[in-house]
């Protein structure tokens, strides 16, 4: 399998630490140097933003960490190998949706997103952190999900684009867009054709090829669905994952009890209890409800507290949440994070500096606030208690709702799923 990046999704990837769960301890390339790029000064940095309004440029040690958003007003990209990145700058105009994955196979992150009004596009980087943006080949204007993965497996990125109800009265269906060598070229994924709130990427039948779980729209009670992929990029038929009446609204990917099989877990948007359902390795899955019940947006997942199993991040309009795993795939507590966090559309957590435990970024819902990003600095007394966070803006030079963000970083396994099986594992990107 190809390396996939799990957006929301957007989701983003998963951090270094996750793998070393359960006594885990693969044999990682550790980042080489920190890149032979031009060197650009603060003041070159600047002009180059002011001239070109589709570039992000990198500081002068190279491109080693990334951070995108979707603002209703910019796709903004953020890089540095700073946390957060220093350096921020306009891609392209709005989006609801972004991902981060290497599309044109030259080793950099690229980006592709999709937009409520118009087709979706890609963006390729050149290295030091310049975009030039395209619009996918045969995108539907009607999409918006956005997520990467080699579902045909040569060794490409390819594109699912999917709808939610904020496309229009009837659902469209999904797209798969095909990677020709670093054209993005789409076609109609026909089983993929409900409404969707959110889109996940991972094998979760241990074929080597990467399947889709969808998240259910609550507006037109549509229900969640685990599509599996034959490994040519081909969905014949979805599954149904529960009740349309569950009203599920984001969904992430990841091992949460250490079998080393996928697990997912649903963020709903009404009263109802998020789930967490524990995969058996064939795309069937058993779930249970998490004890709260809050409206939540979007979820992620990755070792926060550092102690080795995965914990569930949940953001929502009036709130947000911390879940410490127990590493068995049970959850006994959420506990409330800073209001700093929210309101939130999206999460996205990766390991930005190296240290073992990831950061966290939030996509902000108030236009003055924008978009944090977060340092876990542990639970206040007495043990146990709410979890202290260090936040600071991703991206201070911007103003517009965040819909959506994801984050890139070199110390991460860019699948982001810790399968325990280590040929399904691609290698790190440097």
């Amino acid at each position: 399998m190809g390396p996939t990046f799990d957006r929301r999704d957007r989701r983003g990837p998963r951090p270094l630490a996750a793998y070393r769960a359960a006594g885990r301890n693969p044999q990682i390339r550790t980042p080489s140097g920190r890149g032979s790029g031009r060197s650009l000064g603060a003041f070159a940095l600047a002009v180059a933003l002011a001239l070109c309004p589709q570039a992000a440029r990198s500081g002068e040690r190279g491109l080693d960490v990334l951070a995108v958003s979707g603002y209703s007003s910019a796709v903004r990209a953020c890089v540095d190998d700073s946390v957060p990145p220093a350096f921020c700058g306009t891609v392209a105009p709005d989006a609801y949706s972004v991902a981060i994955g290497d599309i044109d196979s030259d080793g950099h992150p690229d980006i592709a997103f999709a937009r409520v009004s118009e087709p979706g596009q890609a963006c390729l980087n050149d290295g030091h952190g310049l975009f030039t943006c395209a619009p996918i080949i045969g995108a539907r204007d009607d999409q918006t999900q956005a997520v990467l993965g080699d579902f045909n497996r040569d060794g490409r990125m390819d594109v699912v684009l999917g709808a939610s109800f904020m496309a229009g009265p009837s659902p469209p269906p999904a797209q798969i867009c095909f990677n020709l060598g670093g054209t993005l070229v789409c076609a109609i994924l026909d089983a993929v054709d409900y409404y969707h709130t959110d889109l996940a990427v991972g094998d979760l039948n241990g074929d080597g090829a990467p399947d889709l779980v969808t998240a259910a729209s609550s507006t037109f009670l549509t229900p969640s669905r685990v599509c599996l992929n034959d490994g040519k990029g081909v969905f014949v038929s979805c599954a149904d994952l529960g009740s349309p009446q569950l009203k599920d609204r984001a969904v992430a990917l990841g091992d949460l009890d250490s079998d080393g099989d996928l697990d997912a877990v649903f963020a709903t948007t009404t009263a109802v209890p998020d789930r967490v359902c524990l995969g058996n390795g064939s795309g069937l899955f058993a779930c249970t409800e998490l004890s709260e019940e809050v409206s939540n947006r979007g979820v992620d997942i990755g070792d926060v507290d550092g102690d080795g199993t995965l914990d569930l991040v949940f953001v929502g309009g009036n709130s947000t949440y911390l879940c410490p795993g127990a590493g068995d795939g049970s959850f006994p507590s959420c506990l409330p994070l800073p209001p700093e966090t929210w309101p939130s559309w999206a999460v996205s957590l990766a390991d930005l500096d190296g240290d073992g435990r990831p950061e966290m970024a939030f996509a902000r819902e108030e236009e003055e606030e924008t978009n944090r990003l977060c340092r876990f600095l542990g639970y206040a007394p007495p043990p146990g208690g709410e979890p202290l966070l260090d936040c600071q803006l991703l991206d201070p030079g911007i103003s517009g709702l965040g819909f959506d963000v994801a984050l890139w970083t070199p110390w991460i396994f860019q699948d982001g799923f810790e399968s325990g099986d280590t040929s399904r594992w691609s290698s790190a990107v440097r």
